[in-house]
């Protein structure tokens, strides 16, 4: 038997309350085939039978439409089109506002590596990449942005034959003479 094309218009409720029972793993015009082949072989039993509730066996028409109304108003209807708020740092550009007050030294160089960069972004990895930067120098911060610009990393490097922080020239005539345990 050839297939049947069925066009369905539902009003906005009964929509919202089939796409929050709807699988994510099904399409929503197989889910609907599904509950009417269920629904179909259901009826055989002349059982009264909601599509979206669990059909009550050995009860008689009255008492399980009751039944049905009671349970649909208990339920809280689920926006379907509800979506968690977007990370705004999942996106290749960010916004300026966004970087640290104490990174505004390498912005530009900052805002380029995040375009560029290869692998996830996330506010995880923008907190790691930042707490790097921070352990640096400005002009190590430099250096290692442009590495990792033009090398396509996904990660800022400490630059190699660059001290990472700003060197202190130690005395050690001084520090010989200090002892830890007076």
């Amino acid at each position: 038997m050839d297939p049947l094309t069925i066009k369905l218009t539902l009003d906005a409720e009964t929509a919202l309350h089939l796409q929050s029972q709807k699988p994510r793993s099904l399409p929503l015009a197989t889910f609907c085939a599904l509950l009417i082949e269920q629904s179909l072989g259901q009826a055989l039993d002349k059982t009264p039978v909601s599509p979206l509730q669990p059909p009550v066996r050995g009860a008689d028409k009255s008492s399980s439409a009751s039944a049905l109304d009671k349970d649909l108003e208990e339920q809280p209807l689920k926006d379907a089109r509800a979506r968690p708020a977007k990370d705004p740092y999942a996106a290749k550009v960010v916004s300026d506002s966004l970087i640290p007050s104490d990174l505004l030294d390498c912005q530009q160089e900052l805002l380029e590596f995040w375009k560029k960069k290869k692998g996830s972004r996330s506010e995880s990895t923008w907190s790691r990449v930042c707490n790097r930067l921070r352990g640096w120098d400005v002009d190590v911060r430099r250096i290692a942005l442009e590495n990792a610009i033009n090398a396509g990393w996904g990660d800022v490097y400490e630059p190699r034959g660059i001290p990472a922080k700003a060197a202190k020239t130690v005395n050690w005539e001084e520090v010989d003479h200090v002892s830890f345990f007076k």
